[in-house]
């Protein structure tokens, strides 16, 4: 049966200490080296310090979440400047420009393309729709996109009768 004993002694006092441990019969004598204490101000300071700083970040930072202090921040698209339908401010249309609605303009008829869809056209649409409506409006257009959650209302369904977009 072995038993370890540890004895915590002076520096001077270590050689008579070993000395008295082998002649009592000690197998194995071993000398640690003494772990660093903490100095207690030092850290003391560092704690005061942190504190100060989560006092001093609390203080700047809680009028502004409890809206004491505003910043304004645009956060929807209702908040922009926007022209309705057939609205003006409206630039013309330079003289050389391809009418959107074929050769004559009509208020009754709407709006159609003069060019028929092909593939390019139809690819660039989608990489401008995945750029620009994409997070608002969905991958199917139906209005459930990542982002949708923080309007209000909601963005359109843009596969509905009621959207002009179709």
């Amino acid at each position: 049966m072995d038993i370890g004993v540890l004895a915590q002694v002076d520096e001077q006092a270590s050689p008579q200490v070993e000395k008295i441990m082998r002649e009592s019969g000690a197998h194995d004598v071993q000398r640690l080296e003494e772990t660093r204490r903490i100095n207690s101000r030092a850290w003391a300071a560092f704690v005061a310090i942190v504190a100060a700083l989560v006092i001093v970040a609390a203080g700047i930072s809680l009028p502004f979440f409890y809206d004491v202090l505003r910043i304004p921040f645009p956060s929807q698209m209702v908040e922009q400047e926007s022209i309705g339908y057939e609205q003006g401010p409206r630039l013309a249309a330079p003289a050389e420009a391809v009418p959107v609605q074929g050769p004559f303009s009509s208020p009754v008829q709407p709006a159609s393309s003069s060019f028929p869809a092909t593939a390019d056209s139809l690819q660039r649409g989608k990489v401008l729709y995945n750029l620009h409506c994409f997070v608002c409006h969905g991958i199917t257009g139906v209005g459930d996109g990542r982002l949708s959650g923080f309007f209000v209302p909601k963005p359109v369904d843009l596969t509905s009768a009621q959207s002009a977009i179709r």
